[in-house]
């Protein structure tokens, strides 16, 4: 069997075996990193809300400085909701440099629970730009971790204003 180095906890992917800390990996990898490339797989988060999506996005495209694009709302759908849900957002995209998510309003028979597991983690470069990014994500909202060094550098974590959990970084 073709091997190479392995730092991985021994589990299953698409029936591929992979290795913790011995010295091999087996072909599988190779074989899941060209499934990875033949697809074009990429995962991106598809964030709900409680029908103030559109106020959520633009909140989030002053922020990172991007655009909303390819939005759909419930009225071009034939999906039956409420006419007062009509105008909410079935479907939109927030894409700039290096942000792509995509966002809707749940439909009222669609139930939202507030939960902790998902946080969107955004990367910056100086800690400056990542403080300023947390005060504005946090304002209104709740802070779990303030923003402060830690040992890999600068973090924190909050929840902002329309329930979707952050965490901010910034290297050392």
């Amino acid at each position: 069997m073709d091997t190479a180095p392995c730092l991985f906890k021994s589990f299953d992917v698409l029936g591929l075996r992979h290795y913790k800390q011995g010295p091999y990996l087996p072909l599988g990898l190779s074989k899941l990193l060209n499934f990875l490339k033949l697809h074009d797989m990429k995962i991106q988060p598809y964030l709900a809300f409680n029908g103030n999506c559109q106020e959520a996005l633009h909140f989030y495209a002053d922020l990172f400085n991007a655009d909303i694009v390819n939005k759909q709302t419930y009225k071009e759908k034939k999906i039956d909701v409420p006419s007062s849900f009509r105008d909410k957002w079935q479907h939109a995209e927030l894409k700039g440099k290096n942000i792509h998510l995509m966002a809707y309003d749940a439909s009222p028979d669609t139930p939202i629970n507030h939960g902790n597991q998902i946080h969107m983690s955004v990367d910056l470069s100086t800690k400056e730009s990542a403080e300023e990014l947390f005060v504005q994500l946090s304002k209104n909202g709740r802070v779990h971790h303030s923003f402060r060094e830690r040992e890999w550098g600068y973090f924190g974590r909050c929840t902002d204003k329309y329930g979707i959990n952050w965490m901010v970084n910034c290297a050392n």
